[in-house]
């Protein structure tokens, strides 16, 4: 999926966005903040510290595998879905070619390896909650302990009730 280069870079980029989303507060507490300030100050000193951080063996190892498996790139694209309206502003790193083709908002990027598909087959004999035909099988009482199990806030349900009612007799025919 990678061809490398500025996928590679980017996806590089995003996962130390990643990183710092979700560890940020780790560092926010002052006796790690000193340690790390402290050793870093040591390896400098000490000439320890590679000159650029693209030198070291780990990141040519990352470097490697976000350029050779598509899988990885994907997973980390999940991960950005997953973590939702917290990292909202991660998605433009997801290429919209690897979204298109998906309009479920159950599972907006499925993993490639899913043992199901959200197609016509996978829902085919399932009863769809929202036909007509389903709520006239289905007799008042069932309904209202389906409504009860669904909205246990009688008020509230009440209202949606009224609420609908309402709709219906006011909608054009």
């Amino acid at each position: 999926m990678s061809s490398g280069g500025l996928v590679g870079e980017s996806l590089l980029h995003l996962l130390w966005l990643i990183y710092v989303h979700r560890s940020h507060g780790l560092w926010k507490d002052p006796s790690r903040s000193s340690w790390f300030a402290e050793t870093v100050t040591e390896l400098v000193r000490t000439g320890q510290l590679p000159s650029k951080a693209i030198s070291t063996k780990g990141f040519a190892r990352i470097q490697n595998i976000v350029n050779t498996d598509g899988k990885f790139e994907l997973s980390i694209y999940r991960h950005v879905v997953v973590l939702g309206p917290s990292a909202q502003t991660f998605l433009h790193f997801i290429p919209a070619h690897v979204i298109d083709g998906n309009n479920l908002q159950c599972d907006p990027l499925p993993p490639p390896n899913s043992q199901s598909r959200y197609d016509d087959d996978f829902f085919r004999g399932a009863e769809d909650a929202f036909a007509t035909s389903v709520h006239r099988r289905r007799s008042a009482a069932q309904t209202q302990r389906l409504l009860e199990r669904l909205i246990p806030d009688p008020a509230f349900r009440r209202q949606l009730q009224v609420d609908r009612r309402l709709h219906q007799h006011c909608a054009p025919h």
